[in-house]
C-alpha cells in the first residue's frame, strides 16, 4: 500500500520504489475514450452555434440590403447623413418621396405614423432655416411627397441720390441777360434697406424695406439781371466836339462790322457784335438729333433763337478757353443770354460745368 505520510524522497528517486504499482490497461482505456467522447460532442456544438450564427447575420444583413437606406445631403452649413436610417420590413409600409434642398430625391417604405417620426427615423434634423412641406404632424400616406427647403435672407443698403432742384429770381441790379448763382446747389442722399430672399440658394424675391434721407437735397438759386442800360446820349449838334456816338455791342456799327477779333493763334474773325452770355455744354446722351433736323455734332451749340437766331455763326471765348467758331443749331430749353455747347461726351460735360463767356455774332 502507499503510505499516507509524504515521502522525503525525490520523485526520480521514488520511480524505483518496489511498492509502487502501475496503473491498469482498462482504466487507460477507459480515460481516453472518455476524452475523445468530450471533444467530439463540444466540436459538434461549435459547429452547430457557427452555423445558427451566420445564418441569422446572414438573415438580418438581407433585410437591411432590401430596406435599409442612406440618405446623404452635404452643404456649407450642415450635413445630413444617416448609418441607422434603417427600416424593418413592414407589410404596411407606404412609400414617402423626399426632397432635399431642391437637389437630392430620395424615395423611401415607412411604416412611421407622422411625418416627424418619419424625419426623425431618417435622423434629418430640420434647421432653424428650414420649412417642411408638410405639418410634422402629419400622418404618414401611401405616395407622400414630402420637401424640406432653406430659406434664408440677405439684407443690404444702398445709397440713391436725389438731384437738386433750380429755382431763378429775377434781381434789379443786375444787367439783363447776365446771371448769378447765389446759392449752389447739392444733391440729396436716401438710404435704401432691400431684403434679398432665398430659397435653396436661389433668390425668389428681393424688396425695398425701408428710405431714410439722409441728406437734405439743397436748391441751387440763380438770380436773373432785369436791369437795363441807359442808352448813350445824343450828341449836340452845335456841339463843336468832332466825337461820335457810342455804339451798342450788341448792334452793328454803319458799315456793319462791328470790329475785329483775334484769337489765340492768330486769326482774325470780322463780327458784327458780341454779347456775354452763361454757357453750358451737353453731350449725346441728350439726344441725337438738333431743333434744326441735323444730326450733332462738334462745332454746334443750343441758343435762344430770339438771342441769336439758328444758323448764325459765331465765335466764342472764355475763361474755358478758345472754343472756336460754333453754329447755332439747336435750343436748350432755355430763355436769354445763354448757350449749350455740344462737346460729345458727358465726362467732358461735366468738366466744363458752367462759365462766362463771350459770344461773338460774324460777319
Amino acid at each position: 500500500m502507499y503510505s499516507q505520510q509524504p515521502s522525503n524522497v525525490p520523485t526520480r528517486l521514488q520511480s524505483n520504489s518496489t511498492t509502487r504499482r502501475k496503473p491498469r490497461l482498462k482504466s487507460r482505456i477507459r480515460k481516453a475514450f472518455c476524452t475523445r467522447a468530450l471533444s467530439t460532442v463540444l466540436a459538434g456544438v461549435t459547429v452547430v452555434l457557427s452555423l445558427t450564427t451566420g445564418i441569422f447575420a446572414a438573415n438580418v444583413l438581407d433585410r437591411k440590403l432590401e430596406v435599409g437606406f442612406e440618405p446623404e445631403y452635404q452643404d456649407s452649413a450642415d450635413s445630413y447623413a444617416s448609418d441607422n436610417a434603417l427600416f424593418e420590413e413592414y407589410d404596411n409600409a407606404m412609400r414617402v418621396d423626399i426632397t432635399l434642398y431642391g437637389k437630392q430625391n430620395i424615395t423611401v417604405y415607412s411604416a412611421e405614423s407622422t411625418v416627424g417620426q418619419l424625419l426623425e427615423k431618417l435622423s434629418l434634423t430640420i434647421g432653424e432655416k428650414d420649412v417642411v412641406s408638410a405639418d410634422l404632424d402629419a400622418d404618414i400616406c401611401n405616395d407622400m411627397a414630402i420637401a424640406i427647403d432653406r430659406h434664408e435672407t440677405n439684407v443690404y443698403t444702398e445709397t440713391k441720390i436725389i438731384p437738386h432742384e433750380t429755382e431763378k429770381k429775377d434781381n434789379s441790379k443786375l444787367d439783363k441777360g447776365t446771371e448769378k448763382v447765389t446759392t449752389e446747389g447739392v444733391d440729396g442722399e436716401i438710404l435704401r434697406t432691400i431684403t434679398e430672399t432665398y430659397i435653396n440658394g436661389v433668390l425668389v424675391n428681393s424688396e425695398l424695406t425701408s428710405e431714410e434721407v439722409v441728406k437734405e437735397a439743397v436748391t441751387e438759386i440763380i438770380e436773373v439781371g432785369t436791369k437795363v442800360a441807359a442808352p448813350a446820349p445824343t450828341p449836340s449838334t452845335n456841339s463843336s466836339s468832332s466825337s461820335k456816338p457810342s455804339t451798342p455791342v450788341n448792334t452793328p456799327n454803319a458799315n456793319g462790322k462791328g470790329g475785329v477779333y483775334t484769337d489765340s493763334n492768330g486769326n482774325s474773325y470780322e463780327y458784327l457784335y458780341y454779347i456775354d452770355v452763361i454757357a453750358t455744354a451737353y453731350g449725346y446722351s441728350a439726344g441725337s438729333v438738333t431743333a434744326t433736323g441735323k444730326k450733332v455734332a462738334k462745332g454746334m451749340m443750343a441758343v435762344d433763337p430770339k438771342i441769336i437766331p439758328y444758323g448764325t455763326r459765331c465765335y466764342v471765348t472764355g475763361s474755358y478757353g478758345d472754343m472756336g467758331v460754333l453754329v447755332a443749331e439747336d435750343c436748350g430749353g432755355f430763355k436769354g443770354n445763354r448757350i449749350d455747347i455740344f462737346l460729345g461726351d458727358d465726362y467732358s460735360c461735366i468738366q466744363f460745368g458752367r462759365r462766362s463767356m463771350r459770344v461773338y455774332v460774324l460777319a
